[in-house]
């Protein structure tokens, strides 16, 4: 899945607009959709937690532990908000609409799940790609004697 999302800010805390780009558990994220500047990954592993902002209750929110605390723009619809939370890192994030907003995050708790998605490559494409990607392996007995091909050279070069 990838797409464009608001992310707040690690240092300054306002929020910016990141392309996402998510790929079997890896969350990573770019300035813009050409993706040449990398701002970031997440990845997401069993301990992730993928949560509805505008779901939680203040006591929820005080047994999460969060780097920062969230602070959504008032114009913000409290069911476009969610974090996600892994062991090393957090992520505030929030879309435009409720749908973009729930189809991101049944995508990342799909991925967290491992259940694979339409645009995830199967277990034969990654067969093949690392098919593709294996060193080949000569034969002793095939291998071009590099001795016959110099002779073979300085031979023409005489007769010449």
């Amino acid at each position: 899945m990838k797409g464009f999302l608001y992310k707040q800010g690690h240092v300054l805390t306002g929020f910016k607009s990141r392309y996402f780009y998510l790929t079997g558990n890896t969350l990573q994220y770019f300035t813009g959709a050409d993706r040449t500047v990398k701002k970031g990954e997440m990845i997401l592993d069993a301990t992730t937690q993928v949560l509805p902002y505008g779901d939680l209750t203040v006591s929820q929110l005080r047994g999460l532990t969060l780097k920062k605390t969230p602070r959504y723009p008032e114009k913000v619809e409290p069911d476009c908000q969610f974090l996600v939370l892994t062991s090393s890192s957090q992520a505030i994030l929030y879309s435009d609409s409720h749908e973009v907003a729930a189809e991101w995050m049944q995508a990342l708790k799909g991925a967290i799940a491992n259940k694979p998605r339409a645009d995830a490559p199967t277990e034969s494409d990654v067969s093949a790609s690392a098919a593709d990607t294996a060193p080949s392996t000569i034969e002793e007995d095939t291998m071009p004697d590099v001795d016959a091909d110099a002779d073979a050279d300085a031979d023409a070069d005489a007769s010449a």
